[in-house]
């Protein structure tokens, strides 16, 4: 919970001589009648209430307490699926994805891990999906139809070369459909600027196809689009190609770089467990948002029953207010 004028706390130092004060009021007042009144009207003047004569003022000061709270503006804050978020997996399936220094090899971890992304973000979440190799197409573009994108991911198949700013370049083109007044369901996105839209590209190589990464990362900027990345593999991947050991290494400074680039974050993931924590926390991220809720309402109507509470009690025990 947090504060919107949390110099209004102060006032609770307050609250102490108050309640000080109200204590040494009620055994002064008790100490007085013992001492004026006979013994056989001490019962009257003096009512055997034992703890009872300390509730209204513990309301008292319990009303004080969060009446200072409530001037302080409390607040909590809260996650919330985001009424509209859009992303593209923009997904490597160029022939090094075929190495099986992640188990049981790269591209079906990054396949599983692209699927339980779809299955975990809000329904209401558009996902579309892009693979690039040495060209890039658009599987699917963002839709709430998850189902959808979770066939698209299945039919990812390995290729030749690999063209990163293609990728880029086509999720751009898949947002830009989604966001198009087609009047179809997978065209009833508002203006991009109404909501989160987000490219999330996952590669093991660098480019090596089409035009150059930081030109489409510059595209992206353009347009507000910013590029989650993720470096896949470890530097020991390598596969076979014509007889051909060829060592695989990702790029990561090309990676982190298009991320730079367009506002959004790198990431590095060396096996499948990592790689599906990446895509489960982007996918959190992107598809919620944090909201504060206020509470001085609450706190400024429970003060206000503390003190009736308070005064109520103190005139139906002790017929005034004690």
């Amino acid at each position: 919970m947090g504060f919107h004028q949390p110099l209004w706390l102060l006032t609770l130092l307050a609250v102490v001589p108050v309640a000080l004060l109200l204590v040494w009021a009620i055994r002064r007042r008790n100490r007085q009648a013992v001492r004026f009144a006979a013994a056989d009207m001490l019962d009257g003047l003096v009512p055997k209430a034992g703890a009872r004569k300390w509730i209204p003022p513990a309301g008292l000061i319990g009303a004080l307490v969060l009446a200072a709270v409530a001037a302080a503006g409390p607040y909590m804050t809260t996650t919330q699926p985001k009424e509209q978020a859009t992303i593209v997996l923009a997904i490597d399936v160029s022939n090094s994805m075929m190495a099986k220094d992640v188990s049981p090899d790269r591209i079906t971890a990054a396949k599983q891990a692209a699927s339980d992304l779809i299955k975990g973000v809000p329904d209401q979440m558009k996902v579309g999906v892009v693979a690039f190799a040495g060209t890039a197409q658009v599987l699917t573009v963002p839709t709430r139809d998850h189902e959808r994108a979770l066939n698209a991911v299945g039919t990812l198949r390995l290729q030749n070369e690999t063209a990163i700013g293609e990728g880029v370049e086509a999720g751009l083109d898949a947002l830009k459909a989604a966001s198009g007044d087609t009047g179809s369901e997978q065209g009833e996105s508002a203006d991009p600027a109404d909501h989160s839209q987000a490219i999330v590209l996952l590669s093991d190589g660098q480019t090596t196809a089409g035009i150059p990464s930081q030109t489409a990362a510059a595209h992206a900027k353009q347009a507000g689009i910013p590029v989650f990345t993720v470096a896949f593999g470890t530097d020991h991947g390598q596969v076979i190609l014509d007889g051909q050991v060829i060592p695989v290494q990702v790029d990561e400074d090309e990676l982190r770089a298009i991320a730079q680039t367009t506002g959004g974050e790198a990431f590095r993931a060396s096996d499948a467990g990592s790689l599906d924590r990446i895509f489960s926390s982007i996918g959190s991220r992107l598809g919620t948002e944090v909201v504060q809720q206020d509470l001085w309402v609450l706190f400024a109507v429970l003060s206000g029953l503390a003190l009736v509470a308070a005064i109520v009690l103190s005139i139906w025990w002790f017929g005034r207010l004690a």
